[in-house]
């Protein structure tokens, strides 16, 4: 079986427009106008050993944002490495991965 990786190859670069062509770049953080790849994700975690669904990631990641919101009120920043690793901790543990598998 081809793993996660080979199956979605990042876009090659050479296919991206020139900059003269572009007309905006958007550079977005936050489930705003891009959003996680739930069907990537699932994969992933599946060539981790890891058997999940698109679906549950989904639900996983919306349960997981009043604890999310909920460190950035008490000062946290949504900019920060830990806050990434939290929301992904966190939502991994909506999907019932122990808080030990969680690390690497």
């Amino acid at each position: 079986m081809q793993s996660a990786h080979a199956r979605y190859p990042a876009p090659d670069p050479m296919t991206l427009p020139a900059r003269a062509d572009l007309d905006l770049v958007c550079l977005e953080a936050g489930n705003t106008l891009v959003g996680m790849d739930h069907r990537l994700l699932a994969a992933l975690l599946a060539d981790e050993g890891i058997a999940t669904t698109p679906a549950a990631l989904e639900r996983a990641a919306a349960q997981a944002r009043p604890a999310i919101s909920r460190r950035l009120e008490d000062g946290g920043s949504s900019e920060a490495a830990e806050s990434a690793a939290f929301q992904v901790r966190t939502i991994l543990a909506g999907i019932g991965v122990p808080a030990g598998r969680s690390r690497r």
